[in-house]
């Protein structure tokens, strides 16, 4: 009897603590990991990953990168994650124990994210998001302040693991500006002329995008002494001002890039030289020259130039049909 009280008290306790980890766990599953919040209230975001890090700011509705160097945002790379953020979904708890953060990628070389909005000076969010857990749009995720490790569903952790120049906008001309109605083209050699939507260079000058940010790799002679290209244009009311120079150097072969300059945002780097070179004024190809064919020359005397006339004796010339 006593060894059947034992068991029924064992089986309730185990039966209530079931019943308690199920209540606990139903408050979290399929619970959304910012409660209340909207995409537009989103203003700015930190994320860091492996030692590079990146800050992100609204001003005006518009992306901006803070650090590590101020510059104009790709505006659907920061979107992207501020329209993904409040439908996160936390789907369950995956473990509560530290010691096996390394697992699911929740450890120093996470993705960690701090995000704020309008509605309070403190983070909104703070978190580490870790490697994929059961899809593309799928992730182990951590508080920074509690121990358990979530799955979530709702934003592709990549999107926080980019390189911080890939935050940054590499059109010539950003569509967040508008679209201008005329670019001046000044090159190095001949004069200016102004393209418009309609030109047929228009989508290739239009079209040009930033290769590679040089943030200090700069060479020690000066490539924007010379110019090869200048290009202006007005969107809406920002003036955009791009100067071409020269090719970045290199060991062998052909250059691969141009240094490129852009005035109203302060910045320098590389774009492709096969776009470049494709606006360059292309040389007339110069026809191969041969050696005369003397024996068609022989068959039709009148197709033989003056100066073949002296060359060739008059008697080695002959009409007549064998």
């Amino acid at each position: 009897m006593k060894k059947i009280l034992i068991l029924s008290a064992l089986f309730v306790a185990t039966f209530g603590a079931l019943i308690w980890i199920a209540i606990d766990n139903a408050r979290i599953t399929r619970a959304p990991i910012l409660e209340g919040i909207k995409p537009n209230q989103i203003e700015r975001l930190e994320i860091s990953y492996q030692g590079k890090s990146v800050e992100l700011e609204k001003n005006q509705k518009i992306w901006e990168v803070k650090k590590p160097e101020a510059d104009l945002a790709d505006q659907d790379a920061a979107s992207q994650i501020a329209q993904a953020l409040p439908s996160i979904i936390l789907e369950d708890i995956a473990t509560k124990n530290p010691a096996s953060y390394s697992d699911y990628g929740i450890s120093t070389s996470a993705a960690h994210l701090v995000a704020y909005a309008a509605i309070s000076p403190k983070p909104i969010l703070d978190g580490f998001f870790g490697r994929q857990a059961f899809g593309w749009s799928s992730a182990y995720f951590r508080y920074s302040n509690r121990p358990e490790i979530y799955i979530t569903s709702g934003l592709n952790a990549s999107r926080l693991t980019q390189d911080p120049d890939n935050f940054r906008e590499r059109a010539f001309f950003p569509r967040t500006y508008g679209i201008p109605k005329s670019i001046e083209v000044a090159p190095s050699r001949g004069k200016k002329y102004t393209l418009f939507p309609s030109s047929p260079t228009w989508p290739a000058v239009f079209g040009l995008r930033i290769t590679e940010f040089v943030n200090q790799d700069l060479p020690r002679k000066d490539p924007f002494k010379k110019p090869l290209f200048v290009f202006k244009a007005q969107a809406g009311k920002q003036n955009i001002e791009w100067i071409i120079g020269s090719p970045k150097p290199v060991k062998s072969g052909k250059p691969l890039y141009y240094y490129a300059r852009s005035r109203d945002r302060n910045i320098v780097a590389l774009v492709s030289a096969y776009e470049i070179n494709n606006l360059l004024p292309q040389k007339p190809q110069r026809q191969p020259r041969g050696r005369p064919n003397i024996r068609a020359l022989r068959a039709n005397p009148s197709m033989m130039s003056s100066p073949l006339r002296r060359i060739i004796p008059k008697a080695r010339v002959s009409t007549k049909k064998p």
